[in-house]
């Protein structure tokens, strides 16, 4: 019997670093990426702290059934004026 591929678990995880550029946090790529903030303190490090002008951090993660070099968009990213480094 074929596996269903579609009912696989996730099993690679992402993990990438951003960090601010001159504008707010780009919200959208978190949807775009199909990815999310690592934990509470990045949630609101991107929320309150992002713009402010502190030397601050968000991880996010982003989980696939395939292993791939990089599921983020990083010229996206760039294009909102952030840096992005994969971990």
């Amino acid at each position: 019997m074929p596996v269903n591929k579609l009912s696989d678990p996730y099993r690679y995880v992402h993990c990438a670093k951003i960090t601010p550029g001159p504008f707010a946090f780009p919200m959208d790529m978190l949807r775009y990426d199909r990815c999310s903030p690592r934990d509470p303190i990045d949630v609101s490090n991107m929320t309150t702290k992002f713009h402010s002008g502190d030397s601050v951090v968000v991880l996010v993660v982003a989980y696939s059934r395939i292993k791939a070099l990089s599921p983020f968009t990083i010229k996206r990213w760039e294009s909102f004026g952030c840096k992005v480094e994969i971990v």
